[in-house]
């Protein structure tokens, strides 16, 4: 890295993106098809225009990212239809259980490791509609379990990203200030502009710049890369 672009002094706390960061490039949200499908299976008869219902009005709630946000679609979903949900509580447990999560990129839990293992505080600051114990257990599976967890879904915290308050609780629960936090994430908008805006230094992981390319500073300060190994060149 050339003389004119120093390296953030070392932070305390490192917070993640997950989706686009942390992940692989598949996705796994619930469609129509799977929606109908835990429907039958708990005794609820679809009509034939439920599926295609249920996909187009999708990411009018999901981007949305808030606790109830799936809960308001089915629950809409059943009233433009006419049909009877079951208890929604089950309902939710068994669309969740059959979707899964995004997969965890293994070269990119081999980077959060490293900066586990160099004594910094790890969190997951997460947009999703899931129910974080479903994060929770994602995280368990890639080995990744004693990071600490912020999700918009988490009714403690009942907002996403970009809203200020969101990265007030990726602060407490860091428990260091603002200024020891570097924020790591694929988005400008939500993991450097408003990381930044509320005190903590970002990274942002930028997959469209070649892979071997080096990384940058912008002129505010922040950070650049291709690919989440190259985190640890930009950290003293």
């Amino acid at each position: 890295m050339p003389p004119s672009s120093p390296r953030l002094l070392p932070p305390s706390a490192i917070a993640f993106d997950f989706a686009g960061t942390l992940t692989t490039t598949e996705r796994r949200r619930p469609d129509g098809a799977l929606v109908c499908r835990v429907l039958a299976g708990l005794g609820v008869n679809t009509g034939p225009d439920v599926a295609a219902s249920f996909d187009t009005s999708l990411w009018r709630y999901y981007s949305e990212s808030l606790p109830d946000s799936l809960e308001r679609l089915m629950r809409a979903t059943a009233t433009r239809h006419g049909m009877h949900l079951p208890p929604v509580e089950t309902l939710l447990d068994e669309i969740w259980r059959e979707c899964g999560d995004h997969p965890v990129d293994p070269e990119a839990a081999d980077a959060v490791r490293a900066q586990h293992a160099a004594g910094r505080i790890t969190v997951l600051a997460s947009n999703t509609c899931r129910p974080p114990a479903y994060r929770r257990a994602t995280l368990a599976a890639a080995d990744l379990a004693w990071m600490r967890l912020v999700c918009s879904s988490d009714a403690t915290v009942a907002v996403a990203k970009p809203f200020d308050r969101f990265y007030q609780r990726v602060i407490e629960v860091a428990g260091v200030p603002a200024s020891e936090i570097v924020f790591v994430g694929d988005r400008l908008d939500k993991d450097v502009i408003g990381p930044c805006n509320a005190g903590m230094r970002a990274v942002l992981v930028d997959s469209r710049r070649p892979l071997a390319a080096a990384p940058a500073r912008l002129v505010d300060g922040s950070f650049v890369i291709s690919r989440l190994d190259q985190l640890a060149q930009v950290i003293a």
